[in-house]
């Protein structure tokens, strides 16, 4: 429930307290704490525009990834504004963990690069791409902060793009995969079977479920011949909830790099 709680607080300050850029669109907010940049670049034959929210954090200041943790809040990138809008594909970089105790959290320090994909309605072409963003921001304090921003097509330069792209974790890789991931009915920890060849040591494991499931940080994963077991505490479900969810998204983290995997099927019984 805390986790619960501690969200529903941060979004309740977005609404009430954040600081907003004005009605008219820019591609760039800045405060003291802050720069967020949205560019888009060239649209490709099929009309999908790839681009990047850069997000340029003061010193000693922090931001958030999807699934936050229990201190955390959750950031909110909405493109629905962008005229002849079909489709929208975010893509988080990995993250990390900072914070001890209440204050753990899961995100992003110093600067940050968001990648997206959006997709026209068919036909039709995306001239500009508009963008509605909410994030909190924390050093010994947070801070919410709300932007409108707008970026026309192709006024990104093709390698800030493409950096962007190739610092996300990759889906597919020699890095390994995830083989399996178990949740008895009604139980309290998610086991997940990662094929991979960096060291248990230094591995992590960013779990994110659907709306109302919560997991925490990993125990220490265990070395099982080509595998490492990770064993994820859950910490919220949805009201109700006594089988767990049907899928859930990924990153495992290490030394060597980084990979993911989206739509995680989640078994109740070891795969047979």
């Amino acid at each position: 429930m805390r986790w619960i709680a501690r969200i529903a607080g941060g979004l309740a300050a977005m609404a009430m307290g954040a600081a907003a850029a004005k009605a008219d669109p820019a591609s760039t907010y800045a405060s003291e704490q802050v720069t967020l940049r949205l560019v888009a670049g060239e649209a490709a034959p099929d009309g999908t525009v790839r681009g990047a929210l850069l997000v340029d954090l003061a010193p000693g200041w922090h931001t958030y990834w999807l699934d936050p943790g229990a201190s955390g809040i959750p950031p909110r990138i909405d493109f629905t504004a962008t005229d002849n809008l079909a489709n929208t594909d975010l893509k988080f970089p990995a993250p990390l963990r900072f914070g001890e105790g209440i204050a753990r959290a899961n995100g992003y320090e110093n600067a940050v690069a968001i990648g997206y994909a959006l997709t026209p309605r068919p036909g039709t072409a995306l001239d500009t791409v508009t963008a509605s963003l909410a994030i909190g921001v924390c050093q010994d304090i947070c801070i919410p902060v709300q932007a409108e921003l707008a970026a026309d097509t192709g006024s990104a330069s093709t390698d800030t793009v493409e950096a962007t792209f190739a610092a996300l974790p990759a889906r597919d890789g020699p890095l390994g995969r995830i083989s399996s991931a178990i949740l008895p009915a009604g139980g309290d920890m998610l086991t997940v079977a990662v094929e991979t060849t960096l060291d248990a040591q230094g591995a992590d494991l960013f779990v994110r479920g659907p709306d109302g499931w919560y997991f925490d940080e990993p125990e220490t994963p265990v070395r099982n011949g080509d595998s490492l077991e990770f064993r994820v505490p859950v910490v919220g479900r949805p009201r109700g909830a006594t089988d767990g969810p049907a899928t859930v998204d990924m990153v495992v983290t290490g030394a060597s790099g980084d990979f993911a995997a989206d739509a995680v099927p989640v078994t109740a019984d070891t795969p047979g």
